[in-house]
């Protein structure tokens, strides 16, 4: 039986998972009508963006679900976990975008 920390890292993963989809979708939108073999830089540039729009709803997601859960007895272990859960999204959208080329 999982522990209440142990379900909210999972719901928080599924969450950054369709994140990381929507944003992904928005991306491909934008950059459907750019020719990346002359215009990689404008790419590039939509790239970060959408990859800072990603972090940034992530990492406020985050804030919510630890400042809600403030009751968790490994409160830091928690916040470790969602800070990798981070990490490991961000790089799959930048994976993602990568070998979208």
């Amino acid at each position: 039986m999982q522990n209440k920390a142990e379900n909210l890292l999972h719901t928080f993963d599924e969450t950054a998972y369709v994140s990381v989809n929507l944003i992904y979708t928005e991306f491909l939108n934008s950059i459907k009508h750019v020719d990346r073999m002359k215009n990689e830089h404008t790419v590039q540039l939509w790239i970060g963006q959408y990859m800072g729009r990603l972090k940034q709803g992530l990492e406020g997601k985050a804030k919510e679900y630890i400042s809600r859960n403030r009751d968790i007895p490994t409160i830091d272990w928690f916040q470790k976990k969602i800070i990798y859960l981070i990490s490991v999204h961000l790089q799959e959208f930048s994976q993602m975008v990568r070998y979208n080329q």
